[in-house]
């Protein structure tokens, strides 16, 4: 595969749209109750748009893998600057510019070939060159997403977001479809935040096992 990155254009919207159905029904598939399908209607020029934007954008990077002229997956990241309150707030991560790593999408017929790493090696590149002294992202807790970020790219885990379902609706749709990745005793896996710490080379797991080897918010994923 001829693979490059580059920054997204006009004409790219039915490429990003295709990624992101691809990112949809993989995780449909994994937990229907959690996820769904997206709408194609729309979705190619609303994306395309969306892209544009960021791309503009500053302390903002999207970038598009291209194999061979066709749009094989696609991230979008940002910087963000110490917090003014940083020496009140409880997290040191509030102190230190940090890289947002908004979402990483690759086509399912195009994973395993690499395109996330060059994704995500180019957005850390690009993060240390602005001053980002870690990389932070959310994913869902999946056989595909987590061991790549954790193993692969050297992320660890930092927080769990929980879920608790409101409404009669979502309970019994939660109960009817549980998570592909769930404990053998069939609660529910939280979503890991992970990060990395580029200051801190070598820096254990929070398991305390050192990896060594393989999206966002929607669902990021690559390999």
């Amino acid at each position: 595969m001829d693979l490059a990155l580059r920054p997204p254009r006009a004409g790219d919207g039915d490429g990003l749209a295709r990624c992101w159905l691809d990112a949809g029904a993989s995780y449909a598939a994994l937990n229907p109750a959690l996820f769904q399908i997206p709408d194609a209607a729309g979705l190619a020029q609303s994306l395309e748009e969306r892209f544009l934007h960021l791309a503009a954008a500053q302390d903002s990077l999207a970038l598009v893998a291209d194999a061979d002229g066709h749009v094989v997956g696609y991230l979008f990241a940002a910087i963000e600057h110490p917090s003014p309150r940083a020496a009140t707030d409880a997290s040191r991560d509030a102190g230190l510019t940090r890289l947002l790593i908004n979402a990483l999408i690759v086509r399912e017929a195009s994973r395993h070939h690499g395109v996330g790493t060059r994704l995500m090696d180019a957005a850390e590149r690009w993060g240390r060159a602005r001053g980002a002294a870690i990389a932070l992202l959310d994913t869902y807790d999946s056989p595909l997403s987590v061991p790549f970020y954790e193993r692969h790219l050297g992320y660890s885990r930092r927080a769990l977001r929980l879920r608790k379902a409101l409404s009669t609706s979502a309970t019994s749709a939660t109960a009817a479809a549980p998570c592909a990745c769930a404990r053998p005793s069939g609660s529910h896996r939280a979503r890991p935040r992970l990060q990395i710490a580029d200051a801190v080379p070598d820096q254990p797991h929070a398991c305390g096992r050192a990896h060594g080897h393989q999206q966002s918010r929607h669902g990021q994923r690559g390999t």
